[in-house]
């Protein structure tokens, strides 16, 4: 064009800039904005918009923030585009702070800019929740989005269609879903996507009874659904079959309805509602179930098979898991998902061949990079006794975090290798990760093994002065354990006066079981006690008791009376 002697125009660039934000070529894009600068264009409220798009698009937000600074007649739009940037690029409080400005400046807001508000509110419900005890940041993000429904509904933009379907989608994300239902049941008029957006929030809500009754109505009111439908509605079937074994059977006979129905709406051959139905029969039906649904799919992508390898590993079929992985190998048709079902599928297995081969996969194709996904390959090499391999995948860690580290720590104390365990725990003090309770059960399981009693009592002290974590039941156990062994009968006394609200059923037996290999009636009595409060019935504690009895010749008459026993 500018060989030919033809001077571009502002519509010209415009779609320069349009093509290039959805690219991400940023570098070109500077090229253009330098030549429009060049030709006067920049000034133009109409390019300048199209740059600011260009801009967040590409990941660019101080550039676009500069040209929107330095426009001088901004309309609407152009602070729509710019919300829309902090929008795709995730910066929610800038996003909040410019619609401040923007009602400061008395700017005209249209139905568009609340609709880019809220779903920066949603950006901000999914972040981390500050300190204890102060409002969550899912609190603040609804209370916003309360006050934009209002300032909505005073602006006269409550009854339109965009509007309304994503304060269904926000106040959905919110967990606020009775104000869905309200914004919902005022619509007019509900287009298909009004009613798929009400569905999939009941759905991701875990109200999948609600969602399927929704279902119900959309054929009520004669709306045909479309494959977002079949789609939200299997995955309630799915929700359903998480409750109980009672509603697997109600959640599979509806599943199989949802699939007629689709078949018959010609919905049944979309790729997206097959790996729905296939996920479905996974979790309500059986292997042979999703195998024939498989079998049927007129096509099927790596989802289809990250599906099935889910559903084998989740019946503990790990050898058709491994199977069917190695032929996705051949075929160069995995993904990142299946590395995760698989390394799930190692650490069942534990077999070391097939860690090295989905390792050597993993470094191929660059899998190999996430701090999770090496985390959970740490914990399959130590489920095949590898700790030497652990260690060395370990050393690839960029930025572990206490996933890692766990996996690290737990990797050694399996292993045997109790030094190096507790080398690794105070290594992650120092680093400044505070351990969870995973990490301290394998250190004071460590601990154990290698009969290191001060070692084991000063991690439990750690445990509650420090971090001040509240020991479980497998805390306890494994400190019981290793007094027990160094015949410490008072400090056990002492820490079950000082924790006997969190041990389970499963500690105080296992007292009872080292009581009766020691022959200590007293600390029996009271871990009996215990056991026979939270399980009366339980006949493993009065065995135990019984056998400690009769051991001891001066032990009362009435203790393991016919009211006991």
């Amino acid at each position: 064009m500018l060989d030919d002697g033809v001077e571009p125009n502002d519509f010209t660039y415009a779609s320069l800039f349009k093509a290039c934000g959805d690219i991400g070529d940023l570098s070109q894009g500077r090229s253009l904005h330098r030549a429009a600068f060049k030709r006067g264009y920049v000034s133009n409220a109409f390019v300048a918009n199209s740059i600011i798009c260009m801009y967040g698009k590409c990941a660019a937000i101080r550039n676009a923030e500069e040209v929107f600074c330095s426009l001088k007649d901004r309309n609407t739009v152009s602070w729509n585009v710019l919300l829309s940037a902090y929008l795709e690029q995730h910066e929610a409080e800038k996003g909040l702070l410019l619609y401040r400005q923007m009602q400061e400046e008395l700017v005209y807001a249209d139905e568009l800019t609340y609709v880019i508000v809220l779903q920066i509110c949603c950006i901000l419900s999914r972040k981390g929740d500050p300190k204890p005890f102060s409002r969550t940041s899912c609190e603040k993000a609804l209370d916003l989005v309360r006050a934009l429904h209002r300032d909505s509904f005073f602006r006269g933009y409550a009854s339109g269609t965009l509007l309304c379907n994503t304060l269904i989608s926000v106040y959905g994300k919110c967990g606020a879903i009775l104000e869905a239902e309200r914004v919902f049941y005022k619509i007019f008029e509900c287009s298909i996507v009004s009613w798929n957006v009400m569905l999939a929030q009941y759905s991701k809500q875990n109200q999948p009874e609600k969602a399927l009754l929704l279902y119900l109505g959309m054929h009520l009111h004669t709306v045909q659904p479309n494959s977002v439908t079949f789609v939200s509605a299997l995955q309630a079937c799915c929700n359903m079959a998480r409750k109980g074994s009672l509603e697997k059977g109600t959640s599979l006979n509806t599943g199989r309805a949802l699939q007629i129905d689709a078949q018959r709406s010609g919905f049944l051959s979309n790729v997206l509602v097959s790996n729905a139905l296939l996920s479905m029969y996974g979790k309500c039906g059986t292997v042979i179930d999703v195998e024939g649904a498989f079998a049927a799919l007129p096509q099927y992508d790596v989802v289809s098979l990250n599906v099935m390898i889910s559903t084998y590993i989740e019946h503990n079929i790990y050898d058709k898991a491994v199977l069917l992985y190695l032929q996705m190998v051949n075929d160069c048709f995995f993904d990142h998902v299946t590395v995760s079902s698989m390394l799930q599928a190692c650490s069942a297995l534990g077999s070391l061949d097939i860690c090295n081969n989905l390792y050597f996969h993993m470094v191929s194709c660059g899998y190999d990079q996430a701090t999770s996904t090496l985390s959970s390959l740490i914990q399959a090499y130590a489920s095949c006794s590898s700790t030497v391999d652990a260690g060395a995948v370990w050393s690839h860690v960029h930025c572990p975090d206490v996933v890692s580290w766990t996996a690290c720590i737990v990797s050694y104390a399996g292993g045997g290798n109790a030094m190096e365990s507790l080398f690794m725990f105070a290594s992650m003090i120092l680093e400044g990760v505070e351990p969870d309770g995973l990490s301290l059960t394998s250190v004071l399981s460590a601990c154990t093994r290698a009969g290191l009693v001060v070692e084991g009592l000063w991690h439990f002290d750690f445990m509650l002065q420090e971090i001040s974590l509240t020991p479980d039941a497998m805390h306890l156990d494994s400190l019981v354990d290793l007094l027990a062994r160094a015949g410490d009968f008072k400090r056990i006394e002492s820490i079950l006066k000082m924790s006997s609200q969190n041990a389970g059923l499963t500690s105080w037996l296992h007292i009872l079981g080292v009581c009766c290999a020691h022959g200590d009636l007293e600390i029996a009595k009271h871990a009996f006690n215990y056991a026979v409060h939270l399980q009366p019935k339980h006949s493993v504690s009065y065995i135990l008791m019984s056998t400690i009895g009769a051991g001891m010749a001066h032990m009362s008459r009435d203790f393991l009376s016919k009211d006991n026993l």
